[in-house]
């Protein structure tokens, strides 16, 4: 939309100014991303900002957005030892972790990644792999149809998770 009025409150309210911008792949399209931009601005966790766009020909839209506060992990101890020395532990350990998210979330992802190094050609290379969730075979845990996390709805304040392999308990803060 051009010629749009475009602005974020709360005070200090700021007016967004309208810029092209390149597109990385211009296969499908060949014109810039005609787009409202507002510079320098950072957004502050668990504040509320109303956005506005008024334009001649098509009346005014607005919507709001909650920013989140940062949300806390916490592991029990049986998780903490199964990560930190994971040779002394059992292969069929569950990992669980419990995450208290803002009360501005509405949904959550929780990922795990196994963080490694291995000799190639004679230099330690670093690598990095999501973990699965679960796999179709359990019993032979492969990456052959495995499940990776999804963005979760948080329903309740406090919503246990599981899976055979990592689960999880979620608590919704109400502050």
């Amino acid at each position: 939309i051009r010629n749009a009025f475009v602005r974020i409150q709360p005070s200090p309210v700021s007016q967004l100014r309208d810029t092209l911008l390149p597109r990385p792949d211009s296969g499908r399209y060949n014109f810039p991303i005609y787009t409202y931009v507002l510079s320098p601005f950072t957004p502050v966790r668990g504040r509320s900002y109303l956005v506005s766009a008024s334009a001649p020909s098509l009346g005014t839209a607005s919507a709001s957005v909650s920013v989140p506060d940062k949300g806390t992990v916490y592991y029990p101890p049986t998780t903490t030892l199964a990560l930190d020395n994971p040779t002394n532990s059992k292969p069929d350990v569950l990992l669980m972790l419990y995450l208290r998210l803002s009360w501005a979330a509405q949904g959550y992802i929780c990922r795990m990644y196994l963080d490694y190094e291995y000799l190639k050609e004679g230099e330690w290379v670093v690598g990095r792999a999501e973990v699965p969730v679960s796999s179709r075979n359990e019993k032979a845990f492969s990456l052959e149809g495995a499940t990776y996390p999804y963005l979760h709805p948080v329903r309740s304040s406090l919503m246990p998770l599981s899976s055979s392999k990592m689960g999880t308990l979620v608590q919704s803060s109400t502050n």
